[in-house]
């Protein structure tokens, strides 16, 4: 075993020492920078944090603090306490007390207490469990199983293996709020056709008691005029009339539902004797920059994202990032994705 105690290239408190390729274990006793295009050996062990400038190969790394790999990642078993790797990652099995950062991760088994977030893609070859979120800038594949509160993923999500997490494709979603109409039958697959036709089931027997024909009527004259899809407007009504019963409004996805209503329905519907309080008091009384965003399933975060799209340009940042933020996600990573192409 080779020892790494006080270096004698110091910067500062921190020690820096070149990049070695042996067959040998090593032993980190301090904080170490580690300097050259490949350190290579047969297990690594580091007291504290271990920054590599180059790629890292070893059979083993265990390392009590943070994990910094300035390149590519290749070990059998990794233990650490964080790890951000700027270039590609390929582990056997994987622990991590915190969060994982790297630009693509392929691993048997991945461990990880925090959350994860890879630019490229994520490769599951048997397990993946994570105790917050997933991100992955293209998509997630393997034959693996994967447990985790909640993965979004840019393009595609192909797992074989149980799923036991809210999934969120932001190539789908997207595709879906540049319509005017919300099919979604590939939508992590959920029919939504269903769940679209059960919502207006729902509103025609709890909503349209009386002045049926003038409801509908208005509705469809209302869908033609916005170039709006009538069972779209039938769903916004029927959440017009749920949230008629509230007290006040108190999540931000109801506002967002209401100023869109406001915006869409002649004012004849606006001052239907049932909902009309929503728009002249409910509406006047709450402060949207207050209250904190929550959907129940993607339809509703799909819709969301639509109206934000649609009518709040100007605040477009400030409500996509509380929409976003409730899947654990920035707005300002989902703008780079799609720079990015």
């Amino acid at each position: 075993m080779i020892q790494y105690e006080t270096s004698d290239i110091l910067v500062g408190d921190t020690n820096i020492t070149e990049a070695v390729e042996t067959s040998d274990d090593l032993f980190f006793s301090e904080t170490y920078v580690v300097t050259g295009s490949k350190l290579c050996a047969g297990k690594i062990y580091a007291n504290y944090d271990l920054i590599i400038i180059g790629d890292l190969e070893a059979e083993a790394v265990e390392v009590n603090g943070e994990l910094v790999v300035n390149g590519n990642l290749k070990a059998e078993k990794v233990r650490c306490h964080k790890l951000v790797c700027t270039g590609r990652t390929w582990v056997g099995d994987m622990q991590c007390d915190e969060d994982v950062l790297t630009k693509f991760l392929t691993g048997n088994t991945v461990q990880v207490q925090g959350s994860v977030m890879v630019e490229d893609a994520l490769v599951v070859a048997d397990e993946c469990f994570v105790d917050g979120n997933i991100m992955a800038g293209e998509g997630i594949s393997g034959s693996g199983s994967l447990h985790a509160d909640g993965v979004v993923v840019g393009d595609y999500f192909d797992l074989d293996g149980n799923v036991e997490a809210n999934v969120y494709e932001i190539a789908t979603m997207f595709e879906a709020v540049s319509s005017n109409i919300i099919d979604s039958d590939n939508m992590n697959g959920r029919n939504f056709d269903k769940l679209l036709k059960k919502l207006l089931d729902d509103f025609w027997i709890t909503v349209i008691q009386k002045d049926e024909d003038t409801i509908i009527e208005e509705l469809s004259k209302c869908a033609k005029n916005q170039r709006v899809s009538f069972e779209e407007l039938c769903y916004l009504f029927g959440e017009i009339s749920r949230i008629s019963y509230m007290d006040d409004i108190a999540n931000l996805r109801d506002y967002i539902l209401v100023k869109y209503a406001e915006s869409t329905f002649p004012e004849s519907l606006l001052t239907y004797e049932t909902i009309e309080h929503v728009f002249t008091d409910m509406l006047r009384e709450v402060d949207f920059t207050e209250l904190d965003y929550s959907a129940e399933n993607l339809l509703q975060f799909t819709f969301s994202l639509k109206i934000v799209t649609t009518i709040f340009r100007d605040e477009l940042e400030e409500f996509a990032d509380k929409i976003f933020s409730s899947i654990g996600l920035r707005y300002s990573f989902v703008q780079k994705l799609f720079e990015r192409g």
